[in-house]
């Protein structure tokens, strides 16, 4: 999984390390955090062309874990769970209805196996009916996030997957 956590180490007089407990909250940031704007996709309703059946990990039985792939997992803000389009869906596409027509002034989509590289068209539309373009690429990109920054008024936004593994981990809109 893509979360890593470090935490500091402290060290014995005789230069041993000192027991380290492990929390999710690490030695916070090691650089300097410029503050995100809101993500507007976060209280949207997300939609997809289609959904990977549930996964039951059977790898370890203690486990008793079962990986679920809704639309609403790339708008959750985590890094624990994704949106996956079912294998063989020709066109595969993720919507979010914002719920109310806002300004945006760009999108980021973070792409499942983004090493493996991705292609996309994101629309927009204000009814759901009528779609413009607004963002994406033809050409196959390997990286993450994929960002389209460009102001629009927008309801909606759809995002197709023209090339690399159909889902996403998470999808913002600011």
């Amino acid at each position: 999984y893509r979360q890593t956590f470090a935490q500091k180490m402290e060290f014995n007089d005789d230069g041993t390390i000192k027991p380290i407990t492990l929390t999710s909250q690490g030695v916070g940031a090691l650089r300097q955090v410029h503050a995100r704007r809101p993500n507007l996709a976060l209280a949207g309703t997300a939609t997809a062309s289609s959904i990977r059946p549930d996964w039951k990990i059977k790898s370890d039985a203690s486990l008793n874990r079962t990986e679920t792939f809704a639309p609403v997992f790339a708008t959750d803000d985590s890094n624990g769970s994704r949106w996956m389009a079912a294998v063989g869906d020709a066109t595969p596409w993720w919507q979010i209805d914002l719920g109310a027509a806002r300004d945006i002034a760009g999108t980021e989509a973070y792409f499942v196996k983004p090493a493996a590289g991705h292609a996309y068209k994101i629309e927009a539309s204000l009814d759901g009916k009528t779609w413009t373009p607004y963002g994406g690429h033809t050409d196959v990109v390997r990286r993450s996030p994929h960002m389209d920054q460009k102001p629009a008024r927008v309801r909606y936004l759809r995002l197709t997957i023209l090339a690399g593994e159909p889902g996403l981990w998470e999808f913002r809109a600011y």
